[in-house]
């Protein structure tokens, strides 16, 4: 899947959540969804890579304690 189809599939969770949760989620127009997927794509990618660095380490530790 691109990432122009991740956004909108993200997009129309946002979309569905809004209606399924009128309480918890708000969302006012496409733009907004559109705009919170992108920043949810953001921050998936620099929490991601900041994990696998982490994850990286730990296993070279553990490799290197047994």
């Amino acid at each position: 899947m691109s990432y122009f189809e991740r956004l909108v599939v993200n997009m129309l969770t946002f979309i569905s959540l809004s209606v399924l949760l009128p309480q918890m989620v708000h969302v006012e127009s496409f733009l907004t969804a559109l705009l919170a997927s992108f920043v949810l794509s953001i921050l998936n990618m620099v929490i991601k890579t900041n994990f696998d660095a982490i994850v990286i380490a730990f296993d070279n530790f553990n490799f290197w304690i047994f």
